[in-house]
């Protein structure tokens, strides 16, 4: 019910707006599946601001060093989210973080219309 103006969370949708792209990150532990997650996310954008989640982005699934967390879901994310670049990462442990700054770079540069 973020959209609706609910708590805190319609200063960050607000922010949003100004964003070039977009990373949706996902806790692969919570009891909610990632792709759930993923589209609960994506319809919060899209009630605030039709076409916000169409923004080029990328999947950011966080946690795999924990136990029993990860493989299963992040194929299933990039099975079916065949048009978002899908990154499996341990923020806490910083294991495959570069991939995703890299990534951010090349987006910033490539939607950014400031950089020439």
């Amino acid at each position: 019910g973020a959209h609706q103006n609910r708590g805190l969370v319609i200063s960050f949708l607000r922010h949003i707006e100004l964003c070039v792209c977009l990373l949706y990150v996902l806790d692969l532990t919570a009891l909610q599946g990632a792709r759930t997650q993923l589209k609960d996310l994506q319809y919060e954008l899209e009630q605030y601001s039709p076409g916000l989640s169409q923004r080029p982005a990328a999947i950011v699934a966080n946690k795999i060093d924990k136990v029993g967390s990860g493989e299963k879901e992040v194929e299933e994310l990039r099975r079916n989210e065949e048009t978002l670049p899908v990154f499996a990462i341990s923020a806490k442990q910083r294991i495959n973080t570069d991939s995703v700054v890299d990534f951010i770079r090349k987006l910033y540069d490539e939607h950014n219309p400031h950089v020439s």
